[in-house]
Protein backbone atom coordinates (compact mmCIF):
# COMPACT_ATOMS: atom_id res chain seq x y z
CA UNK A 1 0.00 0.00 0.00
CA UNK A 2 1.27 3.64 -1.07
CA UNK A 3 0.23 6.70 0.07
CA UNK A 4 0.40 9.63 -2.01
CA UNK A 5 1.03 13.62 -0.90
CA UNK A 6 0.09 16.16 -2.90
CA UNK A 7 2.69 18.70 -2.71
CA UNK A 8 2.45 19.65 -6.75
CA UNK A 9 4.84 17.18 -8.31
CA UNK A 10 7.22 17.42 -5.62
CA UNK A 11 9.33 14.26 -4.36
CA UNK A 12 6.74 13.15 -1.45
CA UNK A 13 6.03 9.83 -1.55
CA UNK A 14 7.89 7.03 0.34
CA UNK A 15 9.80 5.86 -2.63
CA UNK A 16 10.82 9.70 -3.29
CA UNK A 17 8.99 9.29 -6.71
CA UNK A 18 8.08 12.69 -8.53
CA UNK A 19 4.78 12.75 -8.94
CA UNK A 20 3.67 14.71 -11.63
CA UNK A 21 0.90 17.48 -11.40
CA UNK A 22 -1.28 16.13 -13.76
CA UNK A 23 -1.38 12.52 -11.96
CA UNK A 24 -1.65 13.96 -8.04
CA UNK A 25 -3.95 11.89 -5.70
CA UNK A 26 -6.01 13.13 -3.14
CA UNK A 27 -3.75 11.84 0.27
CA UNK A 28 -6.61 9.32 1.30
CA UNK A 29 -5.79 6.01 2.59
CA UNK A 30 -7.40 3.01 1.18
CA UNK A 31 -10.85 1.05 3.16
CA UNK A 32 -9.05 -1.32 5.49
CA UNK A 33 -10.92 -4.83 4.70
CA UNK A 34 -9.78 -6.08 8.10
CA UNK A 35 -12.34 -3.88 9.90
CA UNK A 36 -15.47 -5.68 10.94
CA UNK A 37 -18.97 -4.30 10.59
CA UNK A 38 -20.62 -1.09 11.70
CA UNK A 39 -24.09 -2.09 12.86
CA UNK A 40 -26.81 0.97 13.04
CA UNK A 41 -29.68 0.32 13.82
CA UNK A 42 -32.85 2.63 11.48
CA UNK A 43 -36.18 3.23 12.22
CA UNK A 44 -38.25 0.85 10.16
CA UNK A 45 -40.63 3.28 8.52
CA UNK A 46 -37.63 5.17 6.33
CA UNK A 47 -35.55 1.65 6.00
CA UNK A 48 -36.89 1.55 2.23
CA UNK A 49 -34.56 5.02 1.97
CA UNK A 50 -31.58 3.69 2.93
CA UNK A 51 -30.34 2.43 -0.46
CA UNK A 52 -30.64 5.86 -2.27
CA UNK A 53 -29.36 7.44 0.65
CA UNK A 54 -26.48 5.50 0.74
CA UNK A 55 -26.26 5.49 -2.91
CA UNK A 56 -25.71 9.56 -2.50
CA UNK A 57 -23.32 8.99 0.04
CA UNK A 58 -21.09 7.15 -2.06
CA UNK A 59 -20.92 9.90 -4.83
CA UNK A 60 -20.44 12.67 -2.43
CA UNK A 61 -17.35 10.83 -1.59
CA UNK A 62 -15.92 10.40 -4.51
CA UNK A 63 -16.91 14.05 -4.89
CA UNK A 64 -15.14 14.94 -1.67
CA UNK A 65 -11.89 13.21 -3.15
CA UNK A 66 -12.31 15.37 -6.52
CA UNK A 67 -12.58 18.48 -4.24
CA UNK A 68 -9.22 17.64 -2.07
CA UNK A 69 -7.29 16.94 -5.07
CA UNK A 70 -8.21 20.63 -6.57
CA UNK A 71 -8.32 22.13 -2.80
CA UNK A 72 -11.99 23.33 -3.43
CA UNK A 73 -12.26 24.55 0.14
CA UNK A 74 -15.82 25.75 -0.38
CA UNK A 75 -17.10 22.95 -2.05
CA UNK A 76 -15.68 21.37 0.81
CA UNK A 77 -17.59 23.46 3.27
CA UNK A 78 -20.78 22.85 1.69
CA UNK A 79 -20.52 19.33 1.59
CA UNK A 80 -19.79 18.92 5.31
CA UNK A 81 -22.40 21.37 6.10
CA UNK A 82 -25.27 19.25 4.07
CA UNK A 83 -23.69 16.42 5.73
CA UNK A 84 -23.74 16.72 9.22
CA UNK A 85 -27.04 18.01 9.15
CA UNK A 86 -28.83 15.07 7.90
CA UNK A 87 -26.54 11.57 8.74
CA UNK A 88 -27.77 11.45 12.69
CA UNK A 89 -31.26 12.38 11.18
CA UNK A 90 -31.02 9.06 9.77
CA UNK A 91 -28.89 7.24 12.28
CA UNK A 92 -25.76 7.42 11.02
CA UNK A 93 -24.13 9.65 13.76
CA UNK A 94 -20.49 9.28 12.80
CA UNK A 95 -21.86 10.83 9.51
CA UNK A 96 -22.79 13.84 10.84
CA UNK A 97 -19.52 13.97 13.58
CA UNK A 98 -17.58 13.91 10.65
CA UNK A 99 -19.14 16.01 8.30
CA UNK A 100 -18.94 19.34 10.96
CA UNK A 101 -14.98 18.24 11.36
CA UNK A 102 -15.02 18.63 7.42
CA UNK A 103 -16.66 21.54 7.46
CA UNK A 104 -14.64 23.35 9.96
CA UNK A 105 -11.43 22.08 8.62
CA UNK A 106 -12.29 23.80 5.59
CA UNK A 107 -13.63 26.94 6.91
CA UNK A 108 -9.56 27.09 8.45
CA UNK A 109 -8.31 25.49 5.03
CA UNK A 110 -6.47 22.55 7.15
CA UNK A 111 -6.08 20.18 4.54
CA UNK A 112 -4.57 17.35 6.76
CA UNK A 113 -7.64 17.51 8.98
CA UNK A 114 -9.87 17.33 5.74
CA UNK A 115 -8.33 14.28 4.54
CA UNK A 116 -8.22 12.19 7.80
CA UNK A 117 -12.09 13.07 8.31
CA UNK A 118 -12.43 12.02 5.06
CA UNK A 119 -11.03 8.32 5.53
CA UNK A 120 -12.40 8.08 8.83
CA UNK A 121 -15.98 8.68 6.55
CA UNK A 122 -15.22 6.40 4.43
CA UNK A 123 -13.84 3.82 6.51
CA UNK A 124 -17.47 4.18 7.75
CA UNK A 125 -19.93 4.03 5.21
CA UNK A 126 -17.68 1.12 4.09
CA UNK A 127 -18.30 -0.88 7.28
CA UNK A 128 -21.62 -0.14 8.11
CA UNK A 129 -24.63 -2.50 8.18
CA UNK A 130 -28.14 -1.43 8.43
CA UNK A 131 -30.85 -2.95 10.10
CA UNK A 132 -34.32 -1.51 11.71
CA UNK A 133 -34.96 -1.05 15.20
CA UNK A 134 -35.62 -3.91 17.28
CA UNK A 135 -34.07 -6.16 14.81
CA UNK A 136 -30.83 -7.55 17.19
Amino acid sequence: MRVLRTVKGKQMNSQQEKINEKTLEAEILPVSPYLGKIRVLIHPEIMDLMPTYLKRREIEMQNLKEYIVSQDYDSIQRLGHKLSGHGSMYGFEQISISARNLEAAAECKDMNTIKTETHILAEYLAHIEIAPQGDL
